[in-house]
């Protein structure tokens, strides 16, 4: 599970630590910083597993404004997680540099940890390997400043933490739904869902493969939840093409138009669906195929597009799978029922003074109050 987020000299984030827990709500203000934590978890993940170059998860845009003016030369951005799994913690370390003279944005150092005995290290060109079993140095070698060395490292009998961190960084995934942007069609299977979901017919084709018994589940919720909705379906057009369709039962009405009889279901392609609708079927498939043991899910405003009577059903299933599986999730909203749900026991607030630097805190109420916690934020009376 991920436990610990530290965030140093990022966007609006001067120095942040976030303690975390299988389940947690960011609460704050547009603009506190919400998405930019979900965005650092998202850069480590695509530097360290997909082998994205620095500059673009970590861009010169991402140097806070008060600092380009204080240094306007070479800064620095500090990244750390804290991982707790089957070989106990470890601590993962990332410093980049930011020079607007070169225009460059690069690794100056990472380093992964276990307690105070290393496992890796990379800095300024220069990878030092340790041995797991007794934190021997092992070979040494230069890489590429632009991009994580740590993600160029193979896995091999001496070094089974360093891939379980690899391999349990590949499950943490920030997501934000952006209905009208969900594609309709889908050329190929694809195994990583966009953060934006815009190619979710894509990735529903590989996660029905991979886990049809999930299929089964996934498509009795979301008849319950949309109504009128049948079955969701693959059209094949040919030559690999498929179009994402939902099938819905026909209203009440006559049951033959001029002699013809009528189906007792009419087609509508994904794109036909409204904004709502579309909204529902990606935060269930999230629910049914990514929620699983160790897995770190974050979802930004999952609310968006979906109505108050809609997110708790989905709400108190994300709930029941977290506690079942053993999966975290960090979610970020401003929705009344979420916080109701979650802010009390579960919740981090983010926010700034004026244009000011992050900070953060535990959401804290004063004891005596019987407001639940929507009202308390809406009033501005959180604080103890």
């Amino acid at each position: 599970m991920l436990t610990r987020l530290q965030i140093r000299n990022y966007r609006a984030i001067a120095d942040l630590t976030l303690d975390l827990g299988p389940k947690k709500l960011l609460i704050g203000r547009n603009g506190a910083g919400k998405t930019s934590v979900f965005d650092v978890l998202a850069g480590i993940r695509d530097l360290v597993v997909e082998g994205e170059k620095c500059e673009h998860v970590f861009p010169l845009t991402s140097i806070p404004r008060w600092l380009k003016e204080e240094r306007p030369q070479i800064l620095q951005q500090l990244f750390e997680v804290d991982l707790d799994g089957p070989y106990g913690p470890v601590h993962y370390e990332l410093i980049i540099d930011q020079n607007e003279v070169l225009a460059r944005s690069r690794v100056f150092s990472e380093s992964l940890t276990a307690g105070d005995k290393p496992l890796f290290a990379f800095r300024e060109g220069n990878v030092q390997l340790y041995r797991d079993h007794d934190h021997s140095e092992g070979p040494k070698y230069t890489f590429d400043w632009n991009r994580s060395a740590l993600g160029s490292v193979l896995p091999g009998p001496d070094n089974p933490r360093l891939t379980w961190f690899k391999d349990r960084m590949r499950s943490v995934e920030c997501v934000r739904i952006d209905a009208p942007r969900m594609a309709t069609r889908s050329e190929r299977e694809e195994a990583r869902l966009e953060r934006d979901f815009s190619n979710f017919p894509s990735w529903y084709r590989r996660a029905l493969v991979a886990n049809m018994s999930a299929g089964s589940s996934y498509l009795t919720a979301i008849r319950e939840v949309i109504g009128g909705m049948d079955s969701l379906d693959l059209h094949e057009l040919g030559q690999g093409i498929m179009v994402l369709r939902a099938a819905f039962n026909r209203p009440p009405g006559p049951q033959t138009t001029a002699g013809v009889k009528r189906a007792r279901t009419f087609w509508l392609e994904f794109h036909e669906l409204s904004d709502g609708q579309r909204a529902l079927v990606g935060l269930y498939a999230l629910l049914h195929f990514m929620v699983r043991e160790n897995m770190t899910l974050c979802i930004d405003e999952p609310d968006n597009f979906v109505a108050l009577a809609e997110i708790q059903p989905w709400l108190l299933g994300i709930e029941d799978r977290v506690d079942d599986l053993g999966a975290q999730v960090v979610l970020a909203s401003h929705h009344p029922e979420l916080l109701d749900m979650l802010a009390r026991d579960h919740g981090i607030i983010l926010e700034r003074d004026g244009s000011g630097p992050t900070h953060v805190r535990r959401f804290a109420p004063p004891a005596d109050t019987t407001l639940a916690p929507a009202e308390l934020i809406a009033r501005g009376w959180e604080r103890a």
